[in-house]
């Protein structure tokens, strides 16, 4: 890829358009010293920093391409433009750029905190089990990365024009949002406290267990599962740029096409999944002349996390603005 240019720049840029083996005429030249502008039929040339060029005449051929990179671009022709065919100046490469891969986050882990049973001493005796505690939210997914944004182009020739010229000024689109993480898993509810008998008194001292005094204890309440996150949002559109041609000759074989569109907003990311339930606390257990099977009062089931919220869209970027002046 060359770009073949000789070419007198004032002020700044003059890196941003030469390749390493062009050549440019001394700096701070007089009108007699400036040189055409020339950029070969099908060669692209991309800008590394903000450019001013002044020249004399300015040679573009077919299918030349210049791509700002979202820097300012400012041409100033003494003399005239020719274009052979159709040639191309763009503010990026691609409107759509390259998408970040965003992982999903990790899903929190179920609470550590009571025993459901069986077979445990449960909350103690004759209680009721503690109530499993609710799942974690979901982590919200990452934010897509926003649109750059075009910077001005300008293009002024003092003599006239010829040929087809198209200025694309967009913004970049912004880049997807990742997915949002899992609800996690709630927490189980506790056993039940074991029955207390009914102890009667006999005589000389001895007891005989009849019945219960108290429990068994019911089991507790299953946690319900945490609230799926929110898919990340996606990035917000880069704004088109400025366009700005002033052609001051008529001009009639000359034809241009100018937008500054906005670029569009990245995707919202997907939400995640609900967690789910814990389980619930088995019934406590009997004692002695108190029957009393675990199974039975067992605590009350729960339900899977609720839906994400949803996730705001984001903004496209603005329009630019262009300003012609071409007499025909």
């Amino acid at each position: 890829m060359r770009a073949s240019l000789t070419v007198c720049f004032l002020a700044i840029g003059a890196s941003a358009l030469l390749p390493t083996h062009a050549k440019s005429q001394p700096t701070d030249p007089t009108p007699q010293q400036l040189a055409t502008c020339t950029f070969d039929a099908g060669v692209s040339v991309k800008l590394s920093q903000d450019t001013f060029m002044n020249c004399q005449d300015i040679h573009l051929g077919d299918g030349a391409q210049i791509v700002t990179d979202g820097h300012p671009l400012i041409i100033n022709a003494r003399g005239n433009l020719y274009i052979e065919g159709t040639a191309h100046i763009d503010s990026f490469a691609s409107r759509q750029p390259a998408s970040d891969v965003l992982s999903k986050p990790a899903t929190p882990p179920k609470p550590p905190v009571y025993d459901p049973g069986p077979n445990t001493g449960g909350c103690g005796e004759a209680c009721p089990g503690h109530d499993g505690p609710p799942g974690a939210l979901g982590a919200q997914g990452a934010s897509g990365r926003a649109g750059r944004s075009a910077a001005q182009i300008a293009l002024n020739v003092s003599g006239e024009a010829s040929g087809t010229l198209t200025i694309s000024n967009f913004g970049e689109d912004g880049t997807p949002g990742g997915p949002g993480g899992d609800g996690g898993p709630g927490g189980d509810g506790q056993q039940g406290g074991r029955a207390r008998p009914n102890f009667l008194k006999l005589p000389f001292g001895a007891q005989v267990a009849a019945g219960c005094a108290a429990g068994p204890g019911t089991g507790g309440k299953a946690g319900v599962g945490g609230q799926a996150g929110s898919g990340g949002p996606g990035g917000n559109g880069g704004n088109g740029g400025n366009v700005i041609v002033i052609v001051n000759l008529p001009s009639p074989t000359f034809h241009l096409d100018a937008t500054a569109e906005p670029g569009a907003p990245g995707s919202n990311g997907t939400p995640g999944n609900p967690g789910q339930p814990g389980q619930p606390g088995y019934g406590g257990r009997g004692a002695e002349g108190c029957n009393g099977a675990e199974s039975e009062r067992r605590g009350s089931t729960s339900q899977a996390g609720a839906p994400a919220s949803p996730t705001p869209a984001s903004a496209p970027g603005k329009h630019g603005e262009t300003s012609l002046k071409i007499p025909q």
